[in-house]
């Protein structure tokens, strides 16, 4: 995914999802969790103060069911096409 801040990548891990960071240093130890309230609507749950925690996450899909933005807050983020 793509952002005015950086890629970052939504991963399953153990049955959970969670947003990375790919330019930190390390990303597995800024990943966060999203915590499901509906069916396409998450929450990011973590202790990393610089992190939008608590912000909502909404996948929205195309008409293939694809993924073709999700926003977290008020922001966009949009599928890297390579």
């Amino acid at each position: 995914m793509r952002n005015s801040w950086g890629d970052t990548e939504i991963l399953m891990q153990n049955d959970k999802l969670y947003y990375v960071y790919l330019s930190d240093p390390d990303p597995s130890l800024t990943m966060i969790r999203l915590v499901p309230e509906t069916e396409n609507i998450f929450r990011l749950d973590g202790r990393d103060t610089s992190s939008p925690i608590g912000e909502q996450v909404i996948f929205e899909f195309d008409q293939n069911d694809r993924v073709e933005k999700v926003k977290i807050g008020d922001t966009y983020t949009f599928p890297h096409v390579k």
